[in-house]
């Protein structure tokens, strides 16, 4: 399983390398940022005996994140795809990501409040 992140920007989303985050972050710096949309591809695959990936299917969702004095909302909506990982796992897996790199730097930790799914 790999992960593809892209920001919106304007119309479009732009993928996430190195160059797009440093430009994405400097953009950012030192200002309040209300809402961020980020794109997200999750592709499976699977390992062959010769150790070469095969493709098989993916699943695109977009993610909202909405920036309150000390709270952020997080809203998923997965646009197409076969949905192999259920929403509230992947919020799971990206808080426990998060943190794992929040804690890295030594920053205060995010708290999954409340996972609501319709």
């Amino acid at each position: 399983m790999g992960f593809e992140f892209g920001i919106a920007e304007e119309n479009a989303f732009n993928y996430l390398d190195e160059e797009e985050l440093q430009r994405a972050c400097k953009n950012i710096e030192g200002k309040a940022l209300h809402t961020l949309d980020v794109f997200c591809a999750i592709r499976y695959h699977t390992i062959n005996q010769d150790g070469k990936r095969k493709p098989l299917k993916f699943d695109y969702h977009i993610l909202r994140f909405t920036f309150y004095n000390k709270d952020v909302e997080l809203q998923i909506s997965h646009e197409r795809g076969t949905q192999r990982i259920p929403l509230e796992d992947l919020v799971t897996f990206l808080a426990n990501r998060t943190n794992k790199e929040l804690a890295t730097r030594q920053q205060r930790q995010l708290v999954l409040k409340h996972l609501h799914t319709l």
